[in-house]
């Protein structure tokens, strides 16, 4: 999978802001180590799932470690968490600097972009599905497992995303209408 920025998001894309729960993509990684679009063996449905966990980020030293903790807080999951730094020129490192355990990376590169440090962040990927989370999002309790028992119970997608719930000076609001998902189940 590779990702451009563009002018506007694609439908369901990646330019959520402050969100609580945020997009989700997942991709199944195949064995020969390349993000295509593949249906799990069954002797992957059977054991514990894994994650690995794409944070891109840019100057979000307040949020990221905000992100990271919700990712390592999921239960019944087996995460890695990959943060990529865009070239960040405030204490993002040294906000995670404490987080990092052997399941958390931190990769620093030059500013690129978001859909560098996206691509980047998959190219380092190890485990067997792929997830985004932007660095000022968080992810509720128990979403990773919802969303791969959506897999086991729908072996032909691929794919999924997730609606999000939006938090702004904390309190909850809605999305405007340009915001709404199409299709899903």
């Amino acid at each position: 999978a590779v990702f451009h920025d563009t002018a506007s998001p694609p439908p369901g894309g990646f330019q959520s802001r402050r969100f609580l729960k945020p997009i989700l993509l997942f991709y199944n990684r195949t064995t020969d180590g390349k993000c295509k679009f593949a249906e799990l063996m069954e002797d992957q449905r059977r054991s514990m799932a894994q994650v690995s966990c794409v944070i891109p980020s840019f100057n979000r030293s307040s949020w990221v470690g905000y992100a990271v903790r919700s990712v390592l807080a999921q239960k019944g999951v087996s995460v890695e968490v990959i943060v990529v730094d865009d070239g960040s020129t405030d204490d993002t490192a040294g906000v995670i600097k404490p987080l990092l355990v052997p399941s958390v990376r931190y990769e620093r590169q030059e500013h690129q972009g978001v859909s560098a440090a996206r691509n980047r962040g998959v190219a380092l990927a190890q485990m067997d599905w792929i997830a985004f989370l932007d660095s000022d999002d968080r992810w509720l309790p128990g979403k990773t497992l919802k969303q791969l028992q959506f897999f086991r119970e729908h072996p032909d997608c691929r794919i999924c995303q997730t609606d999000e719930i939006w938090i702004r000076h904390g309190r909850r609001v809605n999305p405007k209408k340009k915001h709404q998902k199409f299709g899903g189940w």
